[in-house]
């Protein structure tokens, strides 16, 4: 009896863990290769050409570099999230000033993801036995390519691929370093010293002084013209001498009868 149950312990373990190994295996996708060529306008292979992988769905991403032959290779397994089949992969590649976006789908039936992209690049470096480009080409150092001008440790490409701000330290990633160093601290009841409030001056009475009032030049009195006095005229001389000689008459006259008289 104790060696029936000892089996039966066996196989029911044995079972459990066929179970999980079984859902793992199910749960967690097979490798899926993401693979092609970058070529230019004259199908030549670009080398050192920017691939970044964008997963729609999940927003992962992945970057690489073409090989000496124009070759890229990823494995759509190391996104963050993984995969599922079905999943639409945005390729966004540039090279110097020109580039590319192209999508794909993810087809496990497959087996892998191969697509050649053509870049319209005059006068691209080949890859031949010699590869010496036709002209000297100024090529973009890792911080030009990889340019974080936010510092919150996600390139520009790809900030601009997942649809953040480039200029934003605190998008996508909030907790980085330098956001923090750019959030404004709150403000706590210390952080503030009372306010004095100085008392405000009372303003000095200012006597106000009459303006002088302009008083108009007073005029000199003009002395009075004595009054001429008036001397008699011929009229009042002849009325005057005719008085007289009436006078002289009547005293004439008086005489006269006086010595009548007697």
């Amino acid at each position: 009896m104790k060696k029936m149950i000892l089996i039966f312990n066996i196989v029911a373990i044995t079972c459990i863990f066929l179970c999980i190994g079984i859902g793992l295996t199910v749960a967690q996708p097979h490798p899926h290769s993401i693979s092609g060529h970058i070529l230019d306008n004259e199908s030549n292979y670009i080398k050192g050409a920017d691939v970044i992988l964008l997963n729609e769905r999940t927003g992962d991403i992945l970057e690489l570099q073409s090989a000496i032959n124009g070759e890229y290779q990823q494995d759509a397994y190391n996104f963050a999230n993984h995969y599922q089949n079905g999943d639409i992969i945005r390729y966004n590649v540039t090279y110097g000033s020109v580039g590319a976006v192209k999508t794909a789908k993810i087809d496990i039936s497959k087996g892998g993801t191969k697509l050649d992209i053509v870049l319209t690049v005059e006068d691209s470096p080949k890859t031949t036995q010699n590869p010496t480009p036709r002209r000297i080409t100024i090529t973009k150092s890792s911080a030009e390519m990889y340019l974080d001008t936010d510092g919150d440790g996600v390139s520009d490409n790809v900030e601009t691929l997942k649809g953040s701000d480039p200029k934003d330290a605190c998008d996508p990633n909030p907790n980085c370093a330098q956001c923090d160093v750019q959030r404004v601290p709150k403000a706590t009841p210390e952080a503030f010293s009372p306010i004095i409030v100085s008392p405000v001056p009372i303003p000095t009475p200012v006597a106000i002084t009459p303006a002088p009032i302009a008083q108009t030049p007073r005029q000199a009195p003009v002395p009075s013209q004595p009054t001429p006095k008036q001397i008699p005229g011929f009229t009042t001389f002849i009325g005057i001498s005719v008085l007289i000689v009436v006078a002289s008459i009547k005293i004439k006259r008086g005489k006269s009868e006086r010595g009548r008289d007697k």
